[in-house]
């Protein structure tokens, strides 16, 4: 393979086989649909931590899942769904899931947990956010 290029739409991926030596049955352009990737349900590839921040300080989970097709992904506190927010900035994308939170303070400790799910299943990972007093 001599060039690898995205084309448009996204989901698309295209490469020109340049060999010189071919049989006449080969062709030379092929391509990649998203759609042809093996389907599977989502799996944590890196799961959530215990994760300790001083009071006031930034918290920030992350995990990494894999999917196929895409995981819709969600985040919950104590088992209370979380939505976006300047308390709560969530993202997701290609697979990294991030729960931001600017400032914590005690209440904001407890068990997060990051759900993703797909038409093919649902994987959780969770991990304790432990707010800590600052030091005198």
């Amino acid at each position: 393979i001599d060039r690898l290029h995205d084309n448009e739409p996204l989901n698309r991926l295209s490469y020109i086989n340049t060999a010189t030596e071919l049989p006449s049955d080969v062709p030379v352009n092929a391509h990649l649909n998203r759609d042809d990737y093996p389907k599977r349900a989502p799996q944590f590839i890196t799961p959530l931590k215990e994760y300790a921040v001083m009071l006031g300080q930034i918290a920030r989970f992350e995990c990494i899942v894999q999917s196929h097709p895409t995981a819709n992904v969600t985040w919950s506190r104590n088992g209370v769904a979380l939505q976006n927010s300047a308390k709560y900035v969530i993202e997701y994308r290609n697979g990294v899931c991030r729960l931001t939170i600017p400032q914590a303070y005690p209440d904001d400790a407890g068990v997060y947990a990051c759900t993703a799910t797909n038409p093919l299943g649902t994987a959780t990972t969770s991990g304790q956010l432990l707010v800590q007093a600052k030091r005198l």
